[in-house]
């Protein structure tokens, strides 16, 4: 079998046809998604990242578009504040642990 790339071109006229065009297009997008937003995950690889950075190789998954080869992960450094840091997505893998439950 061969795999072809077809392209079209369509005119946009205004503010709703894009954001139609943008909502459309995520969706498409998103289908795929082996890890999504809000996902703990574990980092499988700290290649550039500091010790204080990312206590315990883990975070939650903040954005992670398709097709791209960087994410960002909340995680928490040394010291205990949260911290956003930019990783390569083939650093990551979903983590198989089930969320704490907040106390009722």
């Amino acid at each position: 079998m061969v795999k072809i790339e077809e392209k079209t071109t369509r005119e946009l006229s205004g503010p709703d046809e894009i954001a139609a065009h943008l909502a459309g297009r995520y969706a498409a997008l998103d289908a795929d998604r082996a890890l999504r937003p809000g996902d703990p995950v574990e980092i499988v690889s700290r290649n550039g990242m500091t010790p204080d950075m990312a206590v315990g190789n883990v975070g939650v998954l903040m954005s992670a578009l398709p097709g791209q080869p960087w994410c960002h992960i909340l995680t928490l450094n040394a010291v205990g504040a949260e911290m956003t840091v930019q990783v390569p997505r083939d650093n990551l893998t979903k983590r198989n642990a089930t969320p704490a439950q907040p106390a009722p």
